[in-house]
C-alpha cells in the first residue's frame, strides 16, 4: 500500500508541475505525509513533500524535510549538497 501511495504522490506531483493544479499538489502532500508516517525517512517522499509544501506556502514543513534529507545523506554527496543548499535557503527566508 505504501508503494501505491508513493507512486500516486509522484504522479500527482507531476500533474501539479504540468498544470499548476493546487488540488494535485495538496493530494501529493497528503499522500507523502501518509508514506512518511509509515516509512520515516523515505527519500522520494521527503523530497516531494519539501517541494510541494514550499509551493503551498509552508516553508516550515519544507525545511524540516530538507533537514531530514540532509541528516540521512552521506556527507559531501550530491544529495547532501542539494539538501544543504535548500536548508540554508529556507533558513534565510525566515
Amino acid at each position: 500500500m505504501i508503494a501505491v501511495q508513493a507512486t500516486c504522490a509522484a504522479a500527482a506531483t507531476d500533474q501539479f508541475k504540468a498544470t499548476g493544479s493546487a488540488e494535485m499538489r495538496d493530494l501529493a502532500i497528503r499522500l507523502d505525509k501518509g508514506v512518511l508516517a509509515a516509512q520515516p525517512g523515505a527519500e522520494g517522499s521527503l523530497r516531494r513533500l519539501a517541494e510541494n509544501s514550499e509551493a503551498a506556502g509552508d516553508p516550515n514543513t519544507a525545511l524540516e524535510c530538507w533537514r531530514q534529507l540532509l541528516d540521512g545523506s552521506p556527507a559531501a554527496s550530491a544529495a547532501w549538497f542539494e539538501a544543504r543548499y535548500h536548508t540554508i535557503r529556507l533558513i534565510g527566508l525566515r
